[in-house]
């Protein structure tokens, strides 16, 4: 039976680049550094999977290919190559993702039904919407709040939002735009205390607090359970339902101030 061999002249990836430098001429000129002149350091660097390599190689005790036994090469050219693959694929996806974000404010502005909704489309989206700011000054003056600060928790807004079943951009514009009056009549009824400011993108928060208190009551009970606030959980959600509902009813009826 013909078994497959590695050649043993077998090298893996380069584990990392070597830099050899050296002080430059202005700076081996000053009096601190005239010892140094002329010597030579070595930087090397690499990914974090190359280093993986490396530290494996030194745990089983092997300085280079040719010491591995024969029938462990092909293995060892196996994780090799699945590293080196892995390394490429992540500096893919970086590229890729550099690409993402430069492109969605553009994409959020031209086309937001075509934008789903994610932690950078999210952050993209506070930054350069005008109905966010707009709604988030609104709440600012209400509460007295100083200014209007650095974005917010992303992620925090994300999670409450997915929970309202929206998956894209224009879904959360439009909901904004829907709910912008009803926004800023709950913002003057429960919003009780002033702080020094207010996160980009508070607005969404309150856009959740409103269209989630509108659900059955043993779901936000259920929900607010999971989130720190300062007074019981149940009181408030009890609290933000009536609120809510209260504020709903006038809408409604067109009396709403």
């Amino acid at each position: 039976m013909t078994k497959n061999r590695i050649s043993p002249h077998f090298r893996p990836p380069p584990l990392s680049l070597h830099h050899v430098i050296l002080l430059g001429q202005s700076r081996s000129v000053l009096t601190e550094y005239r010892p140094l002149e002329g010597l030579k350091a070595e930087i090397q660097t690499r990914s974090i999977l190359q280093h993986a390599w490396a530290e494996i190689e030194h745990d089983l005790g092997y300085k280079s290919v040719v010491e591995v036994p024969q029938q462990i090469r092909r293995r060892f050219a196996r994780i090799a190559s699945l590293l080196e693959l892995a390394d490429e694929e992540f500096d893919g996806i970086k590229t890729e993702l550099d690409s993402y974000r430069a492109e969605i404010p553009e994409a959020i502005r031209d086309n937001p039904e075509d934008v789903s909704l994610d932690l950078d489309s999210l952050q993209a989206l506070i930054a350069v919407n005008p109905i966010i700011e707009r709604i988030d000054n609104a709440i600012i003056t209400i509460t007295g709040a100083g200014a209007r600060g650095s974005t917010g928790n992303v992620q925090t807004y994300l999670k409450r939002i997915e929970q309202l079943d929206m998956t894209t951009i224009s879904e959360v514009t439009e909901a904004l735009e829907k709910e912008e009056k009803l926004i800023i009549a709950f913002a003057k009824d429960w919003s009780k205390e002033k702080y020094p400011f207010l996160p980009a993108g508070i607005s969404l928060f309150y856009l959740w607090l409103i269209l989630f208190s509108l659900k059955e009551e043993s779901t936000v009970i259920e929900e607010f359970e999971k989130v720190s606030f300062d007074e019981p959980s149940s009181k408030l959600a009890k609290e933000l339902i009536i609120i809510a509902e209260r504020i709903r009813r006038k809408l409604n009826k067109g009396n709403l101030n």
